[in-house]
């Protein structure tokens, strides 16, 4: 795997943009850890630059680790295509990954197969999920669905669409998706399917 500095260089600017103490939850640095068993564990995570150690689901762990990761286990997970869809592909797992937790399965579990109120309930997760930003939704028209991000440099033209598209996915639907950045950390994405 290549040197977490050379490859990850334009990833500096994001992870300068965060808050101080920016939280994640450890579930999403295992479930990368869980996608890329192509490579080795302690392979992936010099990769990353972050130290191993093992992730607890719900135990904060600095968001920046978790950027950092994202990315080495999106280029562990699909070495072969553009960076910049990788990280939307491993995106795509990240509803699962929540739905399948305990936190998640109260959150979602009552909305059954309810796309709308997925997608509205969607920003209460990810209050739930790290520490800093804010997230919105909000229903624009018949499977027309914005989220709006502020004070969020979390990778949100890439990763984050994933996210979101992976919820849509689950349900059998294939978004469209257009995307209006302000600046890292605030953007819009707006899907319709």
């Amino acid at each position: 795997m290549a040197d977490p500095k050379e490859s990850s260089a334009w990833l500096a600017p994001y992870v300068a943009a965060l808050p101080p103490n920016a939280s994640a939850k450890g579930i999403f640095l295992q479930n990368i850890i869980d996608r890329a068993k192509t490579v080795p564990r302690r392979e992936l995570l010099a990769s990353a630059g972050i130290e191993d150690r093992r992730f607890i689901p719900f135990l904060d762990y600095p968001y920046a680790d978790l950027m950092k990761l994202t990315v080495a286990g999106a280029k562990a997970v699909y070495p072969r295509i553009d960076e910049r869809v990788a990280l939307r592909r491993l995106g795509q797992t990240v509803f699962n990954t929540f739905l399948d937790s305990h936190v998640g399965r109260v959150l979602f579990g009552a909305l059954g197969k309810d796309l709308d109120r997925i997608l509205l309930t969607g920003p209460k997760a990810y209050g739930i999920s790290m520490s800093f930003g804010t997230v919105t939704s909000e229903k624009l028209g018949e499977r027309r669905f914005r989220y709006v991000f502020r004070d969020a440099p979390i990778l949100i033209d890439t990763h984050q669409v994933g996210v979101i598209e992976g919820a849509i996915l689950q349900h059998g639907f294939t978004p469209e998706v257009d995307i209006a950045m302000d600046s890292i950390g605030d953007g819009a994405i707006t899907l319709r399917w």
